[in-house]
């Protein structure tokens, strides 16, 4: 998942759910809603730190 967003690069802080603005805390759903991560993508560190990933079921 962070390989994926790290290729991104600044386009990161568009993704998934969060801050209309970019950047802070951000939840993208995986596996068809079966879970979710939550990641910051900081454009001006270029930085993507993955927070949590959550399983559901």
């Amino acid at each position: 998942m962070a390989e994926q967003l790290m290729v991104l690069g600044r386009d990161a802080v568009d993704v998934g759910r969060g801050n209309p603005h970019g950047g802070g805390l951000r939840t993208q759903d995986i596996f068809g809603g079966r879970g979710f991560f939550m990641f910051m993508a900081l454009e001006r560190l270029e930085l993507v730190v993955l927070t949590r990933v959550t399983w559901l079921g």
